[in-house]
């Protein structure tokens, strides 16, 4: 066994040679090595370190912990709550048509910006448009009407009707007092008048149905002389018809009466001779006619010579009532419930054309206010309903709705600004405001929505994209500060520490403000102090340290700690390969990462501390 083992024996001793050698040339000093240094005096032998034996050590000697300071600085800080967001438009509505049929153009395209009230889409109108120009009219003949119901009436009725009152009123009277002797006289004249008329229309149909030869041959001979002129008038005429003012001349219109003459001789003489039916038929109607009339007279005479009866008088009184009846219509033909009705059939009339006109516009889809359309998931000749997105709009303007913890909504108040970092614009920061806090937590999450509204110039940011949003939750104008790089951890919370007199002191961090590169320290230190910022792992409380001036010095840029974030020189230690730098917490003041502090190897020449 002592044989197979001894191989392993070597290999284990090899390694444990190889580690120590290794531990004698680390840059940097191992804890159980910051214990003890080497003494110049004792020549190179080892002494045992007490606590107060580099008392009077000098920063940049050779003995203590290399480290890097920076003095702490009197600046304005602020408080930084850093969440991360989409970007989404404040408004987004889906576009449906109110009515259903076929979309028959749609006047906008994709990315194309829109007014409110704008026409986006239109729909087959169809018979709308009639209809709408039929409510026109119906509305026009609802006025007039109201405007002859509400009109004074005419004025030739108005005399009409006056007119009759006065007649009825009239017979009324001549009924009730009897006849005068005037009014036979007049009935009798009438009654002779009408048997004369009767006479002769008895003569005229006799005449007409039986002519007697006597009548013939006069029918005969009127015809033979009006011939007899007619042939006179010719000869005349045709002596100066070659003249150009023939047609007024005398001879002209004696050939024109010669042949009126002429004609109307030869129609007497036909009807005599065969008379026609129609022209017996209107003899006969006259005769009739005329004997109604005498009979009419006759009565009327008999009655005024009897005198009125008890009929006769309510006849007239009936008559009298009826007349002013219709006069009383006539000045007032309408009564208030006729113009009630009138103005109710123009309202109706008016609300049809408004239904009409919405129907109209129900066949079209107009922007509810000012946006970008962002879809157009139809195309035109498409079937719609009311259940269709037609187009999607959303606002110009965007938002980040942010949700922030309970822990930290507290921090946030209306109005605060914030800046808006998004991957799309690298470097550069956007304007923002807060402009709103949900009053209530969401149930399932229990974050608060708050959101947060770039500028109106900011026309960059479109919606969908990722943002992160910083928003400066307090400020201070004066307040002692130190980069981030000098914070550390510490038995679980930040502290740093402050080199006096060649030694470390730790100080408690606290929970001042802070933003990505520097951070406050309320309590413990002071302006000009000398914190280190790089280290920081290799020394505890009192601790003797040597501070690296060459890189102290090189380091500071612009007011920035000296080596805050920055790659060594050339000829300077190097930065080990795991260190890390304690990063500020997301939207507090110090939140400590846990990592290790920066570390650096001793100038040249100088010989590692040996344990």
């Amino acid at each position: 066994m002592s044989k197979e083992r001894a191989p392993l024996i070597a290999i284990a001793a090899a390694v444990v040679l190889v580690i120590a050698v290794a531990c004698a040339s680390l840059p940097i000093p191992l804890p159980f090595q910051a214990q003890a240094v080497a003494s110049p005096a004792a020549g190179g032998q080892a002494a045992t370190a007490k606590p107060g034996a580099q008392a009077g050590a000098k920063p940049g000697g050779g003995a203590g912990v290399p480290v890097v300071t920076t003095p702490a600085t009197v600046g304005r800080v602020a408080n930084i709550l850093t969440v991360s967001g989409g970007v989404t438009a404040i408004q987004q509505t889906n576009l449906v048509p109110k009515a259903s049929g076929r979309l028959e153009k749609i006047l906008v395209e994709v990315g194309e910006s829109v007014k409110a009230g704008q026409v986006l889409v239109q729909l087959d109108r169809g018979t709308l448009d009639s209809t709408v120009k039929q409510a026109e009219a119906n509305i026009l003949s609802a006025q007039a009407r109201v405007t002859t119901v509400t009109g004074p009436p005419r004025k030739e009725d108005v005399t009409s009707a006056e007119a009759a009152v006065q007649s009825a009123e009239a017979r009324l009277r001549i009924v009730k007092r009897g006849a005068l002797p005037s009014d036979m006289r007049s009935a009798e004249q009438s009654v002779e008048a009408a048997q004369a008329a009767y006479n002769r229309a008895v003569a005229d149909y006799e005449k007409l149905s039986k002519p007697s030869v006597d009548e013939l041959a006069s029918a005969k001979a009127l015809v033979e002389r009006t011939k007899a002129a007619l042939q006179t008038a010719q000869t005349n005429y045709d002596k100066v018809g070659w003249r150009s003012d023939v047609s007024s001349r005398p001879e002209a219109a004696a050939l024109q009466i010669a042949t009126a003459d002429y004609e109307s001789a030869r129609a007497s003489l036909r009807i005599r001779e065969s008379p026609r039916s129609e022209d017996l038929a209107a003899s006969l109607q006259s005769m009739m006619s005329a004997r109604a009339q005498l009979e009419a007279t006759q009565t009327r005479l008999d009655q005024l010579r009897a005198g009125a009866t008890s009929d006769d008088v309510q006849i007239a009184d009936a008559t009298l009532t009826q007349a002013r009846q219709a006069l009383g219509k006539t000045t007032t033909p309408f009564t208030e419930s006729d113009v009630a009705t009138a103005r109710a059939q123009l309202a109706q009339a008016q609300a049809q054309l408004e239904i009409a006109k919405t129907n109209a516009l129900e066949a079209t889809v107009v922007a509810p206010y000012d946006g970008v359309i962002v879809a157009r998931p139809v195309s035109e000749g498409s079937l719609v309903s009311a259940q269709t997105t037609a187009l999607v709009l959303a606002s110009s303007s965007v938002e980040i709705v942010l949700n922030i913890d309970e822990a930290r909504v507290g921090q946030v108040r209306v109005g605060q600004a914030a800046s808006l970092i998004v991957p799309a614009y690298p470097g550069k920061a956007f304007p923002a405001k807060v402009v709103s806090i949900a009053p209530a937590a969401d149930a399932r999450t229990h974050t608060f929505p708050v959101r947060v509204r770039p500028d109106p110039a900011a026309a960059d940011l479109r919606p969908g994209m990722f943002a992160e949003v910083r928003i400066v939750t307090a400020e201070k104008e004066r307040a002692i500060v130190v980069p981030r790089d000098a914070v550390t951890q510490r038995g679980g919370k930040p502290v740093l520490f402050v080199v006096q007199d060649g030694r470390v002191k730790q100080l408690d961090a606290g929970n001042g403000f802070g933003d990505e590169k520097t951070i406050e320290i309320p309590t413990g230190l002071n302006e000009g102090d000398q914190v280190v910022i790089a280290g920081q792992a290799t020394v505890n409380d009192g601790d003797a340290v040597r501070v690296d001036t060459g890189r102290a010095q090189g380091g500071a840029q612009a007011g920035r700690p000296a080596g805050a974030g920055e790659k060594p020189g050339a000829g300077e230690g190097q930065k080990p390969q795991n260190a890390d730098t304690a990063k500020p917490a997301t939207g507090d003041g110090v939140k400590p990462t846990g990592a290790s502090d920066k570390q650096f190897r001793k100038p040249d020449g100088a010989a590692p501390a040996k344990p």
